[in-house]
């Protein structure tokens, strides 16, 4: 049996409403990888469509893009992901968002995005290591 369920999701300094139909009746299900990797190249194809189209500012268009990820990892997942054991807090969980649809950012679009990016991810990858 499916269900209607709608949800409220805040987004951009408004509430927007999401009718999601045919949804299972699970409270929190699990983000499938590959959804989850679709979500990512949405976010990462966004930056760059904002860069491009409205010359937006990077930092602004990667938290424009990244939020509906997180929202939806967050609130209609409730940060459950296949074959992730743990998913970090909130402020965690942003920073990976960041740095994973800036590095799909890179592959899609280098030269919408300012040259800081590519050393800003190498640095941080070193600090990890």
């Amino acid at each position: 049996m499916t269900s209607l369920r709608l949800q409220s999701w805040v987004g951009f300094g408004s509430a927007v409403t999401v009718a999601a139909a045919g949804l299972p009746a699970a409270a929190n299900p699990i983000l499938s990888r590959e959804d989850f990797a679709f979500s990512l190249d949405q976010a990462a194809l966004t930056v760059c469509e904002l860069r491009k189209s409205q010359a937006m500012d990077y930092k602004l268009a990667l938290n424009t893009s990244a939020t509906p990820v997180f929202q939806l990892v967050k609130f209609r997942y409730g940060k459950r992901i296949e074959g992730v054991k743990r998913v970090p807090a909130d402020q965690g969980l942003i920073r990976y968002l960041g740095i994973k649809i800036s590095e799909l950012s890179l592959k899609y679009c280098p030269k919408q995005l300012p040259a800081s990016v590519s050393k800003e991810i190498a640095a941080i990858k070193n600090k990890l290591n």
